[in-house]
Parts: structure tokens; C-alpha cells; sequence
């Protein structure tokens, strides 16, 4: 997966980087990449969409959890890259992610995004829980407990 990551991000723009990271970054060192492919699963998920064409193969997203040091909920975070943003990729693996998540006994996710980040706070709308938000400047920090799913929420995930 290391060389689909590395692709995926030398596709992305600076303001889905910024987004994303928190900061501008211009390269992806191995050692960052081997982050996110090398994982201990009993702490960490990743997910990694990926679109075949004939023999080709690019990662048209990417989703993981990190269990915060309560051990009980994690830290969730997403990347897709600009041209397939706003085509329900974000919306699965946050899908994915949470039964994954659920089924290791989190009791629920964890996230920062930048307040002006719509399309990401809207993944975790649809997530089927509900979300608790609160803004803090520039960053809104979203936690969403593992409870009862809402009423309604997988007509409006499909």
C-alpha cells in the first residue's frame, strides 16, 4: 500500500493537504508513509479504498482509527483526494470504520477537523450517531458516542 499512498498524496491538492494535516507539506517520507501502512491493530485501524482498472490500482481514499488513551473511543481521520471528494468514498469508510471500531469494543470516535472543512464534517454526520461539536477557533472538535444509531440515518447515507 506504501507506493498507492505516496501516489495518492503527490495527487493532492495543497488545500486538501492543509486540511488534512493541519499545515503545508510538500513531500511524504517513507518513514511518515510506514505509519499508516505498518499498524498494531489492537491499537490502530487503516482503510484503504482502491479503484482497479484493468491492472492498474489507485487509492481513492484512506480512513483510520488510533484508540486514545482511554482505550474505550479512538481518534478518527480520512483522507480522499480532490477528484473523488463529494462521491460518498468518505461516507464508507466511515461506514467501515465504525463497524470495525464497534466490533473491537470502542465505545465511539473522536476527531478534529477545520471548521471550514463541510464536506468532512459532513462524513461525520452521516455517520449514524450523533455528533457532539465544539468549535474551538479555527478547529472543531467532534466526538461521536457508539449509542443508539438515529432514526432514519442509513436512508440518508445511500
Amino acid at each position: 500500500d506504501e507506493t498507492l499512498l505516496r501516489e495518492m498524496f503527490y495527487d493532492l491538492s495543497h488545500e486538501t493537504i492543509y486540511q488534512r494535516f493541519f499545515a503545508t507539506r510538500k513531500t511524504m517520507p517513507h518513514e511518515n508513509i510506514q505509519g499508516f501502512c505498518n499498524i498494531d491493530y489492537d491499537r490502530e485501524m487503516t482503510l484503504v479504498a482502491v479503484l482497479r482498472r484493468r491492472a492498474i490500482e489507485t487509492a481513492v481514499g484512506w480512513a483510520s482509527y488510533t484508540r486514545n488513551p482511554d482505550n474505550q473511543t479512538a481518534e478518527a481521520a480520512f483522507l480522499v483526494p480532490d477528484a473523488w471528494q463529494g462521491r460518498g468514498i468518505g461516507t464508507l469508510l466511515m461506514r467501515r470504520l465504525t463497524e470495525i471500531g464497534e466490533a473491537r469494543g470502542l465505545s465511539g470516535f473522536s476527531a478534529v477537523v477545520l471548521t471550514g472543512n463541510a464536506r468532512m464534517l459532513r462524513v461525520f454526520e452521516k455517520c449514524g450517531y450523533a455528533m457532539q461539536t465544539t468549535p474551538r477557533g479555527e478547529v472543531t472538535e467532534i466526538r461521536i458516542p457508539f449509542e443508539a444509531p438515529r432514526a432514519g440515518w442509513e436512508d440518508r447515507v445511500k
